[in-house]
């Protein structure tokens, strides 16, 4: 079992949560005692709690994110048909680091975007973060098997 949350920044106000997100994040270590990690923005911060399970590698380690910074995913969850969906990408050409259905979602969203999520098979919450265009996908699947809850005010959204 592994553990996400996270905070988008509406305003200025907004802002001043994202600098707490680590001391929050540390109140989740019983979901994922494996790896604990944060990434903070100036509109969004993404952290997770990892129980290594499917590739227990350093490099599956989450948030993950792209080379060039552009683009960040936190994940819980299972993707069943990784496999297959990988063997997609890597027909397209992309060269994968790691064996996790995680790398495989993150490819996934970059490339297709929200559209990606009709091709899972498995259970998952996530939030997909795209620095350039300062755009945060929130998703789970449809039984809600993996729980995403959302807190929304008049300055953030967190999770």
């Amino acid at each position: 079992m592994c553990g996400i949350i996270g905070i988008w920044a509406k305003n200025n106000i907004g802002k001043e949560t994202i600098p707490l997100l680590p001391q929050a994040l540390s109140t989740h270590k019983h979901r994922g005692p494996d790896h604990q990690d944060c990434k903070l923005y100036s509109k969004c911060g993404l952290g997770h709690t990892r129980l290594s399970v499917i590739d227990t590698d350093a490099r599956s380690n989450q948030p993950f994110v792209s080379d060039d910074g552009r683009f960040t995913l936190v994940f819980n969850g299972e993707i069943y048909n990784y496999q297959e969906l990988m063997e997609g990408l890597l027909t397209k050409g992309l060269n994968l680091v790691t064996l996790s259905d995680t790398e495989v979602l993150f490819y996934l969203l970059i490339n297709e975007g929200e559209a990606a999520l009709k091709k899972l098979n498995g259970f998952f919450a996530l939030a997909f973060y795209d620095k350039q265009k300062e755009t945060v996908l929130l998703a789970r699947e449809k039984m809600g098997i993996k729980p995403l809850y959302i807190y929304e005010d008049s300055n953030q959204d967190a999770f």
